[in-house]
């Protein structure tokens, strides 16, 4: 299901300039989702009937310790069945044969954030805006529940045949026949019809690439596929150009394996013991150089401090050298003590055709 997006052709009279509800960027796309976030999305459903089918050897209990025993003996209990794996097995929802005054319809949350300009000043704020809107099953009614139900990760044959349903409803479509392997087929046929409902805007597709980020990174963590790579920030060497003299920072992100004794930049080749005062160095040399990190959950107090660092981002068009404005976003999760926040780096407000981020 890989496509070349050498092939994929725009008509420009129906190009969109706004950004992508997906990804956020500015490309020129029909619709509600550009290119790259429908290869994104078509390759995101191609790997999961796979990504199922692979959740069945997660299940299989360990084997019991070696050691010697009787008829009348045991040497230790069988490993439990994992629970994260049974609830992506699912089933998900199933009917509950109790008082129908007791149960109420399941209602799915989301979040997205929109950029709101002040009519005051003209400054720009990020507002978070919630969304909601009822779980219906593969038969089109709403699932109801008990109000003190566990709520938890819908499985992806079922968010599947949710997606499939709501799609053929959205094109005009008689119900679909049950398929023996269902998993895939809904997920071929969500890949074949995904050109068209961006194209018409049918559905939410920033919803459906949340979602299915969600399902992917959930599938991942369980199946163990997630890469041991940590991010630590990006590479604060100085480098120094032959021609001008000016030293500027190296920037590339780096990348570390727990089980490696050195940590390398990728670019400049730059090297950091892992042991002493190795990673100390590295840390206050990065919050130093790059004290604006997108990748980064800042504090208040961190915040305030990023902003008035002297390294802080500033504007390099016609030598104008003021500070970018920077939008933080609250990311703040339960286990946080405090709020936390996410930097968006702006543009130059001054005037300029184009501001390059020096971050």
């Amino acid at each position: 299901m890989t496509r070349n997006l050498e092939h994929d052709t725009i008509d420009s009279t129906r190009t969109v300039d706004t950004p992508c509800p997906c990804c956020g960027h500015d490309r020129p796309r029909v619709g509600n989702a550009c290119p790259h976030c429908r290869v994104r999305l078509a390759d995101w459903l191609n790997d999961l009937p796979g990504q199922v089918a692979r959740l069945a050897a997660c299940l299989v209990p360990g084997a019991a310790p070696a050691g010697d025993r009787v008829s009348t003996s045991r040497t230790g209990s069988p490993t439990p069945a994992r629970l994260d794996v049974l609830s992506l097995i699912g089933p998900g929802n199933a009917e509950v044969r109790v008082d129908g005054r007791a149960l109420i319809p399941r209602v799915r949350r989301w979040a997205t954030t929109e950029v709101v300009k002040s009519a005051h000043d003209g400054t720009e704020h990020v507002v978070t805006v919630w969304h909601r809107q009822v779980d219906r099953g593969p038969d089109g009614r709403p699932l109801l529940y008990l109000a003190d139900d566990q709520i938890g990760s819908i499985p992806p044959a079922e968010w599947l045949a949710m997606q499939v349903a709501e799609w053929r409803r959205a094109l005009g479509y008689s119900r679909p026949a049950r398929d023996r392997d269902q998993v895939g087929a809904d997920a071929r046929w969500l890949g074949r019809h995904l050109d068209d409902v961006a194209d018409r805007e049918l559905v939410d597709m920033a919803r459906l690439h949340a979602e299915l980020r969600t399902l992917r990174n959930e599938l991942e963590r369980v199946l163990g596929e997630t890469p041991d790579t940590v991010y630590l920030g990006r590479c604060p060497t100085l480098l120094t150009a032959r021609d001008t003299g000016v030293e500027t920072p190296c920037g590339m992100a780096l990348w570390h394996d727990p089980h490696a004794s050195v940590i390398t930049c990728a670019r400049c080749r730059s090297a950091w013991a892992t042991q002493g005062r190795g990673w100390i160095d590295l840390a206050v040399a990065i919050r130093r150089v790059w004290p604006i990190d997108r990748r980064r959950r800042y504090s208040v107090d961190e915040a305030d401090a990023a902003v008035v660092s002297t390294w802080a981002p500033a504007c390099r068009e016609d030598g104008c050298g003021r500070p970018l404005p920077i939008t933080w976003t609250d990311v703040t999760e339960p286990r946080d003590k405090g709020p936390m926040w996410r930097p968006t780096i702006e543009p130059c407000r001054i005037g300029h055709a184009e501001a390059e981020v020096a971050a």
